[in-house]
């Protein structure tokens, strides 16, 4: 009796576990940190984690959002290869309009379709102020992930590129 409960626990978590949508997602971590938007920047698309599949949404995102960014990646010498990499995107937005602080990145998941790259709060040891409320710095998150079949449906990839 004893064995068939065992046996039957351990089919209960085999299946629960199985069903989970929820997995971790290999990745490589290409920046983290501050940029500067001057004149209070454009509104951004999203806070959530933004997908680029290619070179066009890439462009579009950059030059009309953070447009120091690929400036910043190529004295980086970081390269990404759309064939088989995407790019995953998190802005952390200051709070307030005159400072913003610095995050620790925790790992990139998958759950339902939806990348998402999450980071801890309460890294306190970095802080941008500024007197002037003419530029505002956003913390980014930028990774890069290889192409795999179940990252092939994302929901959140950037759109807003004219079709």
């Amino acid at each position: 009796m004893k064995l068939k409960l065992v046996l039957f626990l351990i089919g209960i978590s085999i299946l629960i576990t199985g069903c989970t949508k929820h997995s971790d997602i290999e990745h490589e971590l290409v920046f983290k940190g501050f940029v500067a938007l001057e004149n209070g920047g454009r509104r951004f698309p999203s806070t959530e984690t933004l997908v680029f599949e290619n070179m066009e949404q890439w462009n579009h995102f950059t030059n009309n959002y953070l447009n120091s960014l690929p400036y910043i990646l190529g004295r980086l010498n970081i390269y990404v290869d759309f064939s088989n990499e995407i790019i995953a995107c998190k802005v952390v937005m200051p709070t307030n309009e005159r400072c913003n602080s610095s995050f620790k990145f925790k790992k990139v998941t998958l759950n339902d379709n939806i990348l998402n790259i999450e980071f801890i709060d309460g890294d306190n040891r970095v802080h941008i102020v500024d007197s002037n409320h003419k530029t505002i710095y956003p913390f980014i998150f930028l990774v890069k992930i290889k192409r795999t079949p179940k990252l092939s449906n994302l929901k959140n990839v950037y759109k807003e590129v004219a079709q």
